[in-house]
């Protein structure tokens, strides 16, 4: 566990000790929430970035038969905090639904409309 990993669970720690102190001395009731993630990882998402979307413009459902294709779109995920101390390379995974059009290939998109 990393140096960093080891502070920031200390301070969580201390932290919830000072709050329960105070609570119990002014005799009143109360709740505090701490919420995060504790990640061993060589870089991390920005966090504008942790929900991504993608303008693809308004596609015609014809040009998409029989596994056709539309002009491709770029996109960035930023990353910060990137330590290469031990790799020198990195991968992305996309996950999703794949196309039974073109297995392995793509994903499928889906109409969330409502």
């Amino acid at each position: 566990m990393s140096k960093f990993v080891k502070t920031a669970i200390a301070a969580a720690m201390v932290m919830g000790a000072f709050t329960s102190t105070a609570t119990i001395a002014a005799g009143n009731n109360g709740t505090a929430r701490f919420y995060g993630t504790i990640e061993d990882s060589v870089c991390s998402i920005v966090p504008d970035d942790h929900k991504l979307e993608v303008d693809m413009g308004d596609i015609g459902a014809e040009k998409l038969k029989n596994n056709g294709t539309t002009t491709p779109k770029n996109f960035q995920i930023r990353l910060q905090d990137c330590v290469f101390d031990t790799q020198e390379t990195m991968t992305t995974t996309f996950t999703g639904t794949v196309s039974s059009a073109n297995s392995g290939n793509y994903y499928t998109i889906f109409n969330t409309d409502t």
